[in-house]
């Protein structure tokens, strides 16, 4: 990766006798190697022209596709489907913030580093909505673990609509904090530098632009700030989650216990089994995906926090590394709602009457058609006082040196 504001050295300045800044912010002459440096080289167009517009296009489609299918079937709409439909906005958000930006500006400069199509307020609104809907989609993938929690573990505190209001209230408070945090970061990119460039005298460098900008931090210290911003919180939530995986686990297996009497013992295993499957697949996904670039941006926050910045890779491999982290960033935004539809028969009969995809499952009894949680939540509250079972199962931007942000 690279920051055109770490290589001044490396260029020559136009004489000011012979050239008219005009609206720049200063001129520089780039050599034929500098200029392949911020060219799309044959990967990069790779990246930019085939996966990323896969990715957008598969994540938009399948995100919207979740929330009609919420919308139209009314037995979705519970208190865990509601965090994931704002986790799926959050994900859609994600997509138009920082892939959307990439192709824009892919398709109006072959400069590489060239934000003068998102002009100086894009760049602050787009890395805003990013930034704001991968920090929310942190908190909204620990609602979903809390919420499972309280379903199987604390069963007696969690029966009525209740606790679908408290969910709904802690929804709208982590979406204001992910847009204070994210509005926080505007310092990281609000630096919009205009260069008034010379390029080779190539034929292929005739059509390139006389002028190009791009976004930076306004110091050092907004990186520092922005890659500890969102790398800390991340390391922090992990840990919970794992625990209350671990806990809703353990209070689905204690749940079939106390209903093997209904004599449904072996469909209660396989059900836990699934849900257990479903929740574990779930979050590794999440933080899988996320955590490469979480890594990156810890490394580049501990590098400038020392008052000259130390970095044990080149700038090659760096640039590599989080070109391949934020590809997994956005491909995790992309791909949840086939996570839940390949891990949960009830998720797969809803989009198939949503979409007329071929006939439902067969509707059986009431208490068939039940969810375990649900069942379990119930049989443990009936039969025994004792049971407090149930049972219920971002990176963004471009990244250069002086800005971890993607």
């Amino acid at each position: 990766m690279s920051d055109p504001s770490t290589l001044d050295s490396n260029y020559s300045y136009y004489d000011v006798y012979y050239y008219d800044y005009g609206d720049c912010d200063f001129a520089m002459n780039f050599t034929a190697e500098e200029a392949i440096e911020y060219s799309y080289d044959t990967l990069n167009e790779l990246y930019v022209r085939i996966f990323l517009p896969v990715i957008f296009t598969l994540g938009v489609l399948s995100n919207l596709a979740f929330l009609c299918v919420v919308y139209n079937v009314k037995r979705m709409r519970t208190a865990t489907n509601c965090c994931l439909t704002n986790l799926a906005v959050a994900d859609v958000m994600f997509l138009v913030g920082s892939v959307g930006s990439k192709l824009v500006k892919y398709a109006n400069s072959p400069v590489s580093i060239d934000d003068s199509s998102l002009g100086r307020a894009g760049c602050i609104v787009m890395y805003l909505i990013s930034d704001t809907a991968y920090i929310f989609s942190l908190a909204a993938i620990t609602l979903v673990s809390f919420e499972k929690f309280y379903a199987v573990c604390c069963a007696h505190q969690a029966l009525g609509d209740s606790r679908r209001r408290v969910f709904v209230r802690l929804l709208v408070a982590s979406w204001i904090v992910a847009f204070c945090v994210a509005a926080s970061f505007i310092p990281c990119t609000m630096e919009y530098v205009t260069l008034c460039s010379g390029w080779p005298s190539d034929e292929r460098y005739r059509s390139w632009p006389s002028q190009i900008a791009f976004c930076g931090p306004v110091d050092d210290w907004a990186i520092v700030y922005g890659s500890g911003a969102q790398a800390i919180p991340f390391l922090l939530i992990f840990p919970v989650n794992v625990y209350l995986y671990f806990r809703i686990i353990v209070g689905i297996t204690r749940a079939i216990k106390d209903t093997s009497i209904a004599g449904r013992r072996q469909k209660n295993i396989r059900q836990r089994n699934q849900i257990a499957v479903m929740l574990i697949v779930n979050g590794a996904v999440f933080f899988i995906c996320l955590a490469p670039f979480e890594m990156i941006s810890l490394f580049y926050m501990i590098a400038y926090s020392r008052e000259e910045p130390v970095f044990i890779l080149p700038a090659d491999t760096r640039q590599s590394l989080t070109s391949s982290a934020r590809l997994l960033a956005y491909i995790n935004a992309a791909i949840n709602p086939f996570v839940y539809t390949c891990m949960s028969a009830q998720y797969r009969d809803a989009f198939r009457q949503t979409f007329g995809l071929g006939c439902c499952s067969r509707p059986g009894t009431d208490a068939e058609r039940e969810s375990v949680f649900k069942r379990m939540r119930r049989i443990s509250v009936n039969l025994t006082a004792s049971t407090s079972a149930g049972g219920s199962m971002r990176i963004y931007h471009s990244v250069r040196p002086r800005n971890i942000r993607v």
